[in-house]
């Protein structure tokens, strides 16, 4: 019995537009579009720079992970 008013109410709520948790279209379509989607990212390099505090002798270092 509370299976069926629980469905009752979920239907009904769904008519309204409400419910427990709706997904806004453009998700679903976005979804579909990166589904798959990887980003590798690789070498970043790293850089400082400094020419204030030396002025004429600038300062740089960098490192790559």
């Amino acid at each position: 019995m509370a299976y069926a008013a629980e469905q009752k109410r979920k239907a009904d709520a769904k008519k309204k537009g409400g419910g427990e948790f709706s997904v806004p279209p453009i998700m679903g379509l976005l979804t579909r579009l990166f589904r798959g989607v990887k980003f590798e990212i690789k070498n970043i390099h790293i850089r400082y720079e400094d020419d204030f505090f030396t002025f004429g002798n600038p300062f740089s270092c960098g490192f790559t992970i």
